[in-house]
């Protein structure tokens, strides 16, 4: 199979009108029922299953890993259970549960209702930048939350193939892909969001820390 990869970096329009479009729609609760997110779940699942060739080129391209044993280490190993795991356990974790009421409350009555947080970011790095990248969206998805994703540059075929599938398998109103680099990125951070997922260097992190402290982002 010949594949070719050509990453299309994320102009500023195009940040602002993804981050815009997934907080309304999110707002709106498009994300929210148990059957939405089992269905994002497991065309996820698809989306790597049917792609294995793909990928797995992308990752020879960018990391020189065995196309094969690229797919192993990024999906079979790490992300497969995780996927069946969440889909197995997801109703029931979903679930408004009754907890004793301190009785200063009484005769109130107290309850935990699941909630999800709302528009989220996940920041990957090059060196495992597909499991990185999808591993925090399983979470992100199972939690009724909206996801743009952030692919590493370093890893550009990879981060041209992810951009390419997820718009192709996963809900457009729900999950975005923005490919760039370091402007990119620094736009991206910019903007206020309700949950950054983040893996890679502490150089990195403290200037991915620092821009969240500005809306108190965790």
């Amino acid at each position: 199979f010949f594949f070719s990869f050509t990453m299309h970096f994320a102009s500023s329009t195009d940040i602002k009108s993804a981050h815009a479009k997934l907080r309304q729609n999110f707002e709106r609760g498009i994300s929210r029922p148990y059957e939405f997110r089992v269905h994002q779940l497991k065309q996820l699942e698809k989306m790597l299953e049917e792609n294995r060739d793909m990928l797995g080129k992308a990752l020879q391209t960018d990391l020189g890993l065995d196309p094969a044993f690229g797919m192993f280490r990024e999906f079979d190993l790490m992300m497969k259970e995780e996927i069946h795991y969440t889909l197995k356990n997801l109703k029931q974790w979903m679930q408004t549960r009754e907890v004793d009421a301190p009785a200063v409350v009484f005769p109130g009555r107290c309850k935990i209702a699941p909630e999800p947080v709302g528009v989220v970011l996940i920041i990957a790095p090059w060196n495992y930048p597909i499991a990185l990248l999808l591993n925090p969206l399983v979470g992100a998805l199972a939690a009724g939350c909206c996801a743009v994703l952030k692919p590493s540059e370093v890893a550009p075929a990879t981060s041209a193939a992810l951009a390419e599938l997820v718009a192709k398998y996963l809900s457009r109103d729900t999950v975005a892909v923005l490919e760039g680099g370091v402007q990119e990125t620094k736009e991206i951070l910019a903007l206020q969001w309700d949950h950054i997922f983040y893996t890679g260097s502490t150089a990195v992190g403290k200037v991915i820390m620092r821009a969240a402290a500005e809306h108190l982002t965790p």
